[in-house]
């Protein structure tokens, strides 16, 4: 699955991000079904198209009621759960676990914090199994107070998910050198895009890949350099395991 998660404190710029880029993806792929699930309309009111499908919680009709609804009637390409709180988490980890591709934004004081709040929960639904196994890329946001009283938000890391830990492709001002990021491509994608085409032996990504730095251009000014995975200490379900 290639499910992105963005996490971070509150007012850190977390909607806002998944914003851009579910923005972007509806701006290139106008045909895909979307489907937005949200308590209340957030990011709905910012992003639309002819495809693009929102359900509110009212009443009694919950997150997670509305999450297994569109699954059953809409059948999205990609969904959208506006925030992870708690009762919404097993029909999340179920959708992003079936092969539906989900972005979803979840409270956290940081990256670490996070994953073990997820998996808690997960544990909690009785779920064997990890947050790892659904999400693929971890998107960190943050905020900085200054003493003038501005404030700072906006991405500051971001991880993908590899059997060898989690490996940042993005951190602090810093991007992975451009060979290693291609490696973590899967081969094949569910999507194409126009004017997509590269040099024989290249992958389906790594096309769209080349096409993407032509629509958006490169990263400027771009500093690249090796970073090492994010370990983790793989122990029994249920106790600490991060390190």
């Amino acid at each position: 699955p290639n499910s992105i998660t963005f996490v971070g404190p509150p007012g850190s710029g977390k909607t806002t991000a998944l914003i851009g880029v579910l923005s972007a993806i509806v701006k290139l792929w106008p045909k895909l079904r979307v489907s937005i699930v949200e308590e209340e309309p957030e990011v709905a009111t910012q992003v639309r198209g002819p495809n693009v499908v929102t359900y509110f919680s009212f009443g009694d009709r919950s997150v997670t009621a509305n999450i297994r609804a569109t699954r059953r009637y809409d059948r999205p390409d990609l969904l959208v759960v506006g925030e992870l709180r708690g009762e919404e988490v097993p029909s999340w980890f179920e959708a992003a676990g079936s092969g539906i591709p989900v972005l979803t934004t979840a409270h956290s004081s940081g990256f670490r914090d996070a994953l073990k709040r997820l998996d808690t929960l997960i544990q909690a639904a009785g779920l064997r199994a990890s947050v790892l196994d659904v999400v693929r890329v971890w998107v960190v946001c943050g905020k900085v107070v200054s003493s003038e009283g501005g404030v700072q938000r906006g991405v500051q890391a971001v991880y993908v998910t590899t059997p060898e830990g989690l490996q940042p492709i993005f951190k602090a001002g810093r991007h992975l050198p451009e060979r290693e990021f291609l490696m973590l491509l899967p081969p094949e994608l569910q999507l194409g895009l126009e004017g997509a085409c590269g040099g024989e032996g290249e992958s389906d990504a790594e096309k769209v890949y080349e096409r993407l730095k032509q629509v958006f251009g490169p990263p400027s000014p771009a500093i690249f350099e090796k970073m090492e995975p994010l370990p983790l200490n793989l122990v029994e379900y249920g106790e600490e395991k991060w390190v």
